[in-house]
């Protein structure tokens, strides 16, 4: 599907899936979805990214099916929780490196690292952050 068609699909899909989220919040349970788009073998399509709940989760993957259907990319990734350090962690040299830690081109104040990333090319990881942050340009 062509990438415009996905982001439409998204967007119906957000529609349809954000009151539910808001009924279960609303009732003090656990809904986390998160949706962006896919690609595989130059075709785009839906990611869905879910907590898991019990029938929250089967309205997620029957919605998206529907919806998408072969080109819904729907994956149960437990439950999100927020990482937290002290700032005394945040201050220290730390080995190995880990997203949300500060980093900077000697040019530039400093930039946190958003996270690691293996690409296409090579099998070796790479830093993922934003170029004026690595490479102090524009």
């Amino acid at each position: 599907m062509h990438v415009e068609a996905a982001r439409e699909l998204k967007a119906e899909l957000r529609r349809e899936l954000a009151p539910l989220v808001a009924d279960r919040i609303a009732a003090g349970e656990h809904a986390v979805v998160a949706l962006g788009l896919s690609i595989s073998a130059g075709e785009y399509g839906v990611a869905v990214r879910h907590s898991g709940q019990p029938g929250f989760a089967d309205i997620v993957v029957e919605r998206g099916m529907a919806l998408a259907g072969s080109q819904c990319d729907i994956r149960d990734v437990g439950v999100v929780t927020a990482l937290q350090w002290s700032p005394d962690d945040l201050r220290r040299r730390t080995r190995p490196l880990r997203p949300g830690l500060s980093v900077a081109h000697v040019g530039v104040t400093a930039g946190t690292i958003g996270g690691f990333v293996v690409t296409y090319v090579n099998d070796r990881p790479h830093l993922l952050s934003n170029n004026h942050v690595l490479a102090d340009s524009d």
